[in-house]
């Protein structure tokens, strides 16, 4: 049983961050010309990856610009600020569009030099087939491990993935992700190059350390469990809310915030009444800095059915939070270093997600030990190292 004495945040100072020497390169005259291709702009981890990778590459070698088919979603007015980016449509997809769309594509990609499609669908498609036709390289990305995303998608999404043969390079963001990719689209798993989502590691730690929004503060005065994400069936919130009830019912008392929005926001609501919980559950929407929620939290807890590697788990290990995470395919169990940086726990089952949180709730030294154990893993999604990586590929593709 926890006491009646608000739980103190993890407020200590995060470790001084190592400098990484990197070789000093003379820009080329002429910078290589890159086009990154996206469906829409939304506020979860591929929009926020992209970014990432954007602030890390080498300035002046490389000029990146963002082609998005539809305008719309949280971060569309942060990317175009912070990027050159051009909407194909104001309008939501339909498959009309698609000969507008790869007709606009098509004159996008005649003046790069390199195509780089964030995730996999039609962007990532009509970028192939507009590249084959005038001859430039393409690198995609895998973000989920297809072999267990595909149940949640269409017949088309999963073919589609068939005709990545065709790319130049193909990025998985875990290992997990590749294998997965590799069953669906039947190609050799050594094709597929590996490299982590980059992570800006000095800089989310400056912003974890900003204060609360005033709305916020006197939620943070007791226990908190934190989760961060879209609120849709993937990241398995249904599950999350179950197990806080179940927490409660042990009689271990705290609040459950949920920071993100989507299309269940009314579901989860209703399942939070329907278990008497809907007091201690605070929807928080999107927040354009989620990290001081997740610094401040007495628990991370993550829910998802499956994922690829999932940006908001690694920017928990970066705040130096007590993790707690479903064992999805994949990614929690490569980034957790099984289990020693965070507990895991398996999928759909929210009586086993209650104990863990539980146990980390009444337990102060064990999540010290978790903290720091993340904080010390969370350097293998440094971008010193990971968009160095990324480069190394788009050079490689070069013609």
């Amino acid at each position: 049983m926890l006491s009646d004495k608000p739980d103190e945040p993890h407020n200590g100072p995060f470790p001084a961050q190592q400098m990484v020497s990197q070789p000093v390169t003379q820009p080329p005259s002429n910078p290589v010309k890159l086009l990154f291709l996206l469906p829409n702009i939304g506020g979860g981890g591929i929009e926020r990856a992209m970014l990432n990778l954007l602030d890390g590459l080498t300035a002046g070698r490389y000029d990146p610009r963002v082609v998005v088919h539809e305008r719309g979603g949280t971060l569309a007015e942060e990317v175009a600020s912070r990027v050159d980016t051009r909407f194909l449509g104001q309008a939501p997809y339909s498959r009309w569009r698609l000969p507008m769309l790869f007709w606009h594509i098509l004159g996008e990609v005649r003046r790069t030099d390199v195509v780089v499609a964030m995730n996999e669908g039609r962007a990532a498609v009509l970028g192939l087939l507009a590249a084959k036709l005038v001859g430039k390289p393409v690198v995609s990305v895998i973000n989920f491990d297809w072999s267990r995303f595909k149940l949640e998608n269409s017949w088309r999404q999963t073919f589609a993935l068939r005709m990545y043969r065709f790319m130049d390079a193909v990025v998985a963001v875990s290992h997990g992700a590749a294998e997965g990719f590799c069953v669906v689209s039947g190609m050799d798993s050594a094709t597929v190059r590996v490299i982590s989502v980059p992570q800006p590691i000095a800089r989310v730690r400056t912003r974890a350390l900003e204060p609360l929004p005033e709305a916020f503060q006197a939620t943070f005065e007791g226990p908190t469990v934190v989760a961060v994400g879209r609120l849709d069936r993937q990241k398995g919130l249904d599950v999350l809310i179950d197990a806080h009830a179940r927490v409660l019912e042990l009689g271990v008392q705290h609040r459950l915030i949920l920071v993100g929005q989507g299309g269940l926001l009314n579901e989860l609501r209703v399942r939070a009444s329907e278990l008497g919980v809907e007091g201690t559950v605070v929807f928080a929407g999107f927040q354009s800095n989620p990290f001081p929620f997740v610094r401040n939290s007495t628990v991370f807890a993550m829910s998802s059915r499956f994922e690829g590697q999932p940006l908001a788990l690694a920017e928990a290990m970066t705040c130096g939070a007590a993790i707690v995470s479903t064992d999805c395919p994949a990614g929690p169990r490569e980034m957790l270093d099984d289990g020693r940086c965070g507990l895991l726990v398996p999928v759909e089952d929210p009586a086993a997600l209650a104990g863990a949180i539980a146990s980390l709730l009444r337990d102060p030294k064990v999540r010290e030990g978790l903290r720091t154990a993340a904080l010390e893993r969370s350097k293998m999604f440094d971008d010193a190292r990971v968009v160095r990586d990324w480069e190394a590929v788009i050079d490689s593709v070069r013609r």
